[in-house]
């Protein structure tokens, strides 16, 4: 199956050739006139005296590039099936075969925005991908998932007979694995069941409302205020229990007037005193906190003051170094040892931004560029920059870049890749992700 990739403008396509003759079938109209949930729609283009059937393919990665270094896990994996699933019935909604849906790594897509997974249509046939399905998901999937690996495996078992259909036996796949996990489901509610017989659901429990009530009183104690406000009120308080003693001894009270003004004098006193002794021992627990802390200084915290003082708009997020036993059994130690081989020096995207010190770290290959943290090993927060922008991998003692379908592309000396193009990295080439370039020493 020949596949390769085009831009036109902004928008990206998978481009595959198909046979003129065949181009007004039955299933090539029923697939241009309808849209059909989970299927990516096409164009036919005729070019050069050929005929090309244009997917469009914008914001969506291949399985190929979205799970090449991280796998499926049980949950992506069980959406996968029933996208597939679901997709084959809504086929059959339009009396189009299940079995010309292209299911290969390259040809499966997921939407980087919503999660959803789309499928490329093929009526001429492609029952070799259909066929081959289950081996390619088992080389995709995280076999330390156990529930996914059985899944895979479970997969496997149901297609090795000949005319299985693919969406009755994922369906069969998922109900087995769902009644398995029903026994514990019903038991859990028959003990809940049985656990509100006994205690009735309206009765109110006095020690729950005493413990209730306990945790209100521990979280309003918990409430305190800084020694500067604390001291600010008690002499406001203060002042207000003096202008009311200034009021007894200037005026004639009635009875009544002289209780309220004894009463609020008192309050007024002793919220005062309250207040000075709050604000005395704020004051002396944070001289002692202030002294523990004058006894050493972190390494961590001056360069948190260093980084305040400049905030770069691109954030990167290198691979972790591996430590060496020494510093593993140190825990005190911070230091990293690195190596200054000239092989592993020259691994290394130097940025050719503002903020200098942005290098990108090749050590531990293959990595992928985005600006999404759950999807890529490297960040870059710049709006330029795709979600899942490009992969750098090593091949044959080779640095190799290559674009994963991003927005607005991956340039290599000024030469915009195309989407999911491959390019050879050599030393002194300048790389561009979006607006934001490096150049590779």
């Amino acid at each position: 199956m020949d596949i390769r990739y085009d831009r036109d403008g902004n928008h990206n396509y998978l481009v595959m050739e198909m046979d003129s003759e065949i181009a007004e079938n039955y299933e090539y109209k029923m697939l241009e006139n309808n849209d059909i949930k989970g299927i990516i729609p096409f164009e036919i283009r005729r070019l050069n005296g050929c005929t090309y059937m244009y997917y469009e393919i914008d914001s969506k990665q291949s399985l190929k590039n979205r799970y090449s270094i991280r796998k499926l896990d049980h949950e992506r994996l069980k959406s996968l099936l029933l996208s597939i699933a679901n997709t084959s019935d809504r086929l059959s909604d339009f009396f189009l075969d299940g079995k010309n849906m292209v299911l290969s790594d390259e040809c499966i897509f997921e939407s980087i925005s919503t999660g959803e997974f789309y499928f490329l249509y093929d009526p001429c046939g492609q029952e070799d991908t259909y066929i081959s399905f289950p081996e390619m998901i088992l080389s995709m999937v995280d076999m330390e998932d156990e529930k996914a690996a059985g899944i895979a495996y479970g997969l496997c078992d149901l297609l090795r007979g000949e005319n299985v259909n693919l969406g009755k036996a994922i369906e069969e796949l998922l109900h087995d694995e769902q009644a398995e996990t029903e026994p514990e489901d019903t038991s859990c509610l028959t003990e809940i069941d049985s656990i509100r017989e006994i205690v009735p659901e309206d009765d109110n429990d006095p020690e729950d409302e005493e413990e209730n009530e306990c945790e209100t009183e521990r979280r309003i104690i918990k409430i305190r205020f800084p020694s500067k406000i604390s001291i600010l009120l008690s002499i406001l308080f203060a002042l207000v229990a003096g202008a009311l003693w200034y009021i007894r001894v200037m005026y004639i009270l009635t009875f009544e007037e002289n209780i309220v003004d004894l009463v609020v004098l008192m309050v007024c006193v002793m919220m005062s005193l309250i207040s000075l002794l709050q604000g005395t021992k704020e004051g002396r627990g944070k001289r002692k906190r202030l002294k523990r802390e004058d006894d050493y200084v972190d390494d961590e915290d001056a360069q948190e003051k260093d980084e305040e003082s400049y905030e770069s708009p691109y954030v990167y997020e290198s691979v972790p170094m591996r430590e060496t036993d020494d510093e593993q059994n140190d825990d005190c130690e911070e230091t990293v040892f690195f190596s200054f081989d000239k092989k592993t020096e020259n691994r290394k995207l130097y940025s050719n931004n503002k903020d200098r010190s942005s290098n990108i770290s090749l050590e531990n290959l293959p990595i992928s560029i985005g600006k999404k943290a759950e999807l890529s090993d490297v960040i870059i927060n710049e709006p330029s920059v795709s979600r899942l922008h490009a992969r750098i991998f090593s091949k044959d003692g080779e640095m190799w870049v290559q674009d994963l379908n991003s927005r607005n592309g991956t340039y290599i000396n000024g030469r915009k890749l195309l989407p999911n193009e491959k390019s050879v990295l050599i030393p002194e080439d300048e790389i561009a992700f979006g607006k934001c370039s490096f150049s590779y020493r």
